[in-house]
């Protein structure tokens, strides 16, 4: 599916990237973890979710080399949206509505930094790269990041369960 306007073909999956890279290590992903945890005070309840901007290392993961390289790799040269934000579902029924992002930024670089739940997981990323009858449900382990055209293909969070915790890293950028 392409969008006009869009300077890259969306693939069929919906995303250009799904996966843990090797340059995020455990470390790397502990220390977001744990930045996560510090800010989480800070957030605020937008909908149904929790949001607040990231701190200092995960504004360098967004800045750094390595990750600038994957998402140029796989689908364009970008441009930092300065838009980084913790997003954290944590009560029964959080979540967020099918969406696109094309007002601050086109292309979204999505993480799970921890995915806690006493039973199984059901809360998982959608993207509708065919449209609202053929959803694509991804169900992300911690340290696993999606890179996708948020401005071009629906996405959304299932509503978590009682049991259920998430702690997401959401980063826009704008195709250069």
């Amino acid at each position: 599916m392409v969008v006009a306007g869009d300077p890259v073909a969306v693939p069929e999956t919906g995303y250009f990237y799904y996966g843990r890279p090797q340059w995020l290590t455990d470390d790397l992903l502990a220390a977001l973890c744990a930045e996560a945890a510090a800010e989480r005070a800070k957030a605020v309840l937008l909908r149904r979710q929790f949001h607040t901007p990231t701190g200092p290392i995960a504004s360098a993961l967004a800045d750094s080399p390595e990750l600038h390289a994957l998402i140029e790799s796989d689908a364009c040269p970008v441009t930092p949206a300065r838009r980084a934000n913790y997003l954290y579902y944590e009560a029964e029924g959080q979540g967020i509505d099918p969406h696109t992002d094309d007002h601050d930024f086109q292309i979204n670089v999505l993480m799970t930094l921890e995915h806690r739940h006493t039973r199984w997981q059901r809360s998982t990323l959608v993207l509708f790269p065919h449209g609202p009858d053929d959803p694509l449900r991804i169900h992300q382990r911690p340290g696993e990041l999606v890179l996708f055209w948020a401005a071009a293909v629906v996405h959304a969070r299932t509503n978590v369960t009682q049991d259920e915790r998430v702690t997401n890293l959401g980063i826009g950028y704008r195709p250069r």
